[in-house]
């Protein structure tokens, strides 16, 4: 048996065990998927509140996935069932409740082997996924009843002139079982609408196809637990994708969905079918025999419609059938604004007993003009005293206000020599206004929370920096109409930072020059001194001796020739010396070629046009980007194929790694150190290039390095 089986029979046997007369009643549920896959997780909720709300007492809750131990492996059902019988011999359980298609499937065709002694409550099921046949004296049935036929015809109702119905369900059994099911039952619409069924499709494929429907199509959304390509959806996140995309409306079956794109009409309720199943097992639980239950289907409720979804495709709610309940509609101004709409009053009130007052005490209102002017001077000289410049824009008139500290930054003799943004821009060296302007456009449109950008000033005799940041303040309908910021002269900090630069560039030349030494010891040394050790114990064994001593010395020619080729492996690896010999291009090569070899994975290098010669820098730079991606892809991607390609760009040179593999998620690699990536962006920085990494869960990594090879701005 695999250890992974004995674990789990052995914990839940423990949870099993018996235990004294006033334990709680315990009650074991067996879902057919995973716990997060609607609508067994809102039923199974629904259940659980209410019987342990309902029961007189204590009820102690065990529930299991037949997902986990039944699809895992080929030999999981036969274990599984191996484990419930082992189960069956302990009277622990005083109830199982088997929830969804799949357990109940199970469950009836082991019945005779497993818990054939325990009382059974069969729920959240269609009944037509339930066996009378095979029910006992033991077994309970709450199921309930998807009417197919009325879900489209109550699609029919709302929109007569439908010629098309697209259908989205899964891959896994339960849905293949309602592929069918819509088949045979839809059989009499026939002539008058045309059926598509999407299960054989990815979810990829499916909302690419539900966005480009023609006229006169509904989408029915029955259950997409599993797509084609095998990947699980929890929580209705397949429906919510759907809805993002979808170019016709949807309709489902459950009562859930409402609210969560599906435009609505005679609904199931789950939570419903949950209680009344949890009644029917707080009734066993208290010694009522199960055969006693077996109730009839719990069919759709009346229909209810979602005011969102019907304007959204201009459904007129003259079509909707009588009794019908419209949720989700747009509240009434008042309702909205209530509060917003008192408070003003109040607001005009206590301003109409303040100027009352004012009126009648013109003694305080001197009072607060002295604190108001007092206020003013204040500002000013805090303006005065202020390292930073204080700014404001006017953004309907274009009217600049610059104060006295701004113009001293900008070097500026004339108080009033801007008067309008467009005099600020001339005052932006021309390589960096374009940035800046963008950055300013992209705040206005509401791209960014705040402006900030950092500049040289034109027509400095020395290089300086200017930072500028500021805020919009928008109107009602949020467009920009003010901005107010501040001016700071950052030139110590920036040349600081380049200081830093260079210290750290000159720090990585000096560490590959120390490599580049070590390797052409290692390389021009102790590796021809090696082989010639080789060359002699190989003429040693030629020489004739003994049979034993010409054996020993073959080994240890062996050996040293294995030494010779493990010591010129590390020279490579500390400096690829083909990097200066033969250049950029020929060093990825050998690099892709050894990559392929070890790693058994296919690397092609693909060259396009490029300068003559590459800078010591630039090349090294970009190697050793390329040498820690595929270090990476050989760790952790898990890829089929990987391409490099280096070409020209741009007064510069790119580099790109991609690789087909398993991806990872930026977001959460954000959180988590890496040295690799930091390292690669820390060369780039030095060179003054840029580094660009893409990848996604599933989709590969891409990793894209430029670096200038004419020199970059400083």
């Amino acid at each position: 048996m695999a250890p992974w089986r004995t674990l789990l029979i052995g914990v839940l046997l423990l949870v099993f065990s018996p235990a004294s007369a006033d334990s709680p009643q315990r009650v074991l549920i067996l879902q057919s998927f995973g716990r997060g896959f609607e609508p067994f997780t809102m039923f199974s909720s629904a259940f659980r509140t209410e019987l342990a709300e309902r029961s007189l007492q204590p009820i102690e809750f065990h529930e299991i996935s037949l997902e986990a131990v039944l699809f895992g492996e080929a030999q999981g059902e036969a274990a599984f069932i191996e484990f419930l019988t082992s189960l069956d011999a302990q009277p622990r359980i005083d109830l199982v409740v088997a929830i969804g298609g799949p357990a109940i499937r199970f469950v009836q065709r082991n019945r005779e082997r497993v818990f054939s002694t325990t009382r059974l409550l069969i729920a959240g099921v269609d009944e037509r996924l339930v066996s009378a046949a095979s029910l006992t004296e033991l077994d309970a049935s709450v199921p309930i009843r998807n009417d197919l036929r009325g879900a489209v015809e109550n699609i029919l109702t709302l929109l007569p002139d439908t010629r098309s119905v697209v259908v989205v369900l899964g891959r896994s059994p339960l849905e293949q079982f309602w592929v069918e099911q819509m088949r045979t039952e839809l059989e009499p619409f026939e002539g008058r609408l045309e059926l598509s069924f999407f299960d054989e499709l990815s979810l990829g494929e499916i909302l690419e196809r539900v966005a480009v429907l023609p006229p006169h199509t509904a989408i029915f959304y029955g259950l997409l637990v599993v797509d084609a390509d095998g990947v699980p959806y929890e929580q209705e996140r397949a429906l919510t994708k759907l809805r993002a995309v979808a170019s016709a409306p949807i309709f489902g079956l459950f009562e859930h969905q409402l609210g969560r794109g599906i435009v609505g009409g005679p609904l199931l309720s789950v939570e419903l079918a949950g209680r009344e199943a949890a009644g029917a097992a707080r009734r066993i639980l208290s010694g009522e025999p199960p055969s006693a239950f077996r109730l009839k289907p719990i069919l759709p409720g009346p229909p209810e419609f979602d005011q969102r979804e019907l304007a959204r495709f201009g459904i007129d709610d003259l079509r909707l059938p009588s009794a019908s309940t419209i949720r989700f509609r747009t509240p009434s101004f008042w309702a909205l604004y209530r509060w917003q709409v008192l408070g003003l009053a109040a607001v005009c009130l206590a301003q109409a007993l303040l100027v009352s007052l004012l009126l009648l005490n013109r003694g305080r209102r001197r009072r607060v003009e002295d604190e108001l002017r007092n206020s003013r001077e204040q500002y000013a000289l805090a303006l005065e005293g202020s390292s930073d410049g204080i700014w404001d824009w006017n953004v309907q008139t274009d009217e600049v206000f610059l104060s006295p500290r701004c113009y001293e930054i900008l070097g500026l003799e004339d108080a009033g020599a801007v008067r309008r943004l467009a005099e600020w821009d001339e005052l932006v060296h021309p390589g960096d206004r374009a940035r800046v302007a963008a950055t300013l456009r992209g705040h206005l449109a509401g791209r960014t929370p705040a402006f900030r950008a950092e500049y040289r000033l034109r027509g400095t005799s020395d290089e300086r920096w200017l930072l500028v940041r500021g805020k919009a303040q928008r109107d009602t309908e949020g467009r920009a109409n003010r901005m107010v910021g501040s001016l700071t002269d950052v030139t110590e900090r920036r040349l600081a930072e380049k200081a830093v630069r260079e210290v750290s560039r000159r720090l990585i030349l000096v560490q590959e020059e120390e490599r580049a030494r070590l390797a052409r010891e290692l390389h021009d040394d102790v590796t021809q001194r090696l082989a010639r050790l080789a060359i002699d114990a190989g003429t040693l064994e030629q020489s004739g001796a003994a049979r034993s001593v010409g054996a020993t010395m073959r080994d240890v020619r062996e050996g040293l020739v294995r030494l010779s080729e493990d010591i010129h492996a590390l020279s490579y690896r500390l400096h690829p010396s083909l990097l200066e010999d033969l250049g950029l291009p020929e060093a990825l090569q050998v690099e892709c070629d050894r990559f392929s070899r070890q790693a058994a994975i296919p690397a092609s290098l693909t060259v396009g046009q490029l300068p003559q010669a590459l800078p010591r820098e630039a090349s090294i730079c970009l190697f050793r980007i390329a040498q820690e991606a595929l270090r990476n892809i050989d760790r952790h991607a898990r890829a089929r194929r990987v391409e490099l390609t280096l070409h020209r760009l741009d007064g510069g040179v790119q580099l790109g790694v991609r690789d087909d593999g398993v991806g990872f998620d930026p977001a959460m690699a954000r959180g988590r150190p890496s040295l690799g990536l930091a390292s690669m962006r820390e060369r780039v920085a030095l060179v003054e290039g840029e580094i660009d990494i893409e990848s996604a869960l599933g989709h590969g990594t891409t990793v894209v390095a430029w670096v200038p090879i004419g020199g970059g701005p400083s």
